[in-house]
């Protein structure tokens, strides 16, 4: 069984040497809130979130994933992976959504609309989106998906916003967001340090032939 167990675990890490281009990509956001309104009678969050409440959050997307013309006129790309957000402690989390894509703009959203939107933290549904949008010029030559995170020095406008529908359904319940301040991408292990921890477990692997 010890045997069988660590050959499982070399394969699998020497199963990493795929190109890099072909692994998902993470792309990290932080920022700080400048406006929340609450419709409703009162602050579902408790007063926690306020303006000058700092955010964070990332999404996942393939590289290779294919465009579409949306109804705007967009190229947007599909992802089955998570948009998440963390805004004082508490969470929107998002499994599914777009990217779109044009000369000079760029933007991440969650898809549907009510009452068919994920659950918010409150028990309603949500949207959210992140927008950079107000460039003086073209920031994108082609309309491809950007594998790098684009420079926020060359929007106006590096927002992030979501709005919440009480019961996931009927008016607006309440509107926060503001400014983004860093968006990067997430690190991915080395392809030499796979490789060496791939070789130690041949190593042990070998070693426990032996015995």
């Amino acid at each position: 069984m010890r045997i069988r167990t660590v050959l499982l675990l070399a394969i699998v890490v020497l199963g990493f040497s795929v190109p890099a281009s072909a692994e998902p990509i993470t792309f990290q956001f932080e920022g700080t809130l400048t406006y929340r309104t609450w419709f409703g009678a009162s602050d579902p969050s408790g007063g926690v979130i306020v303006v000058g409440t700092p955010f964070s959050g990332h999404y996942t997307f393939e590289p290779l994933a294919v465009g579409f013309v949306d109804s705007s006129g967009n190229v947007a790309y599909e992802s089955p992976y998570e948009f998440d957000v963390l805004i004082g402690g508490f969470k929107f989390d998002v499994t599914g959504f777009l990217i779109g894509v044009n000369p000079n703009g760029y933007k991440v959203l969650n898809i549907g609309m009510p009452p068919g939107l994920p659950l918010d933290p409150f028990g309603g549904g949500f949207q959210a989106e992140l927008g950079l949008g107000g460039s003086t010029g073209t920031v994108f030559s082609t309309s491809e998906l950007p594998l790098v995170p684009p420079a926020l020095s060359l929007f106006a406008y590096p927002n992030f916003s979501i709005g919440g529908y009480a019961q996931n359904g009927g008016g607006l319940d309440y509107f926060i967001g503001g400014r983004v301040t860093s968006l990067t991408v997430q690190p991915v292990p080395e392809p030499t340090s796979l490789l060496l921890l791939g070789t130690g477990l041949v190593v042990s692997f070998r070693q426990a032939c032996v015995i």
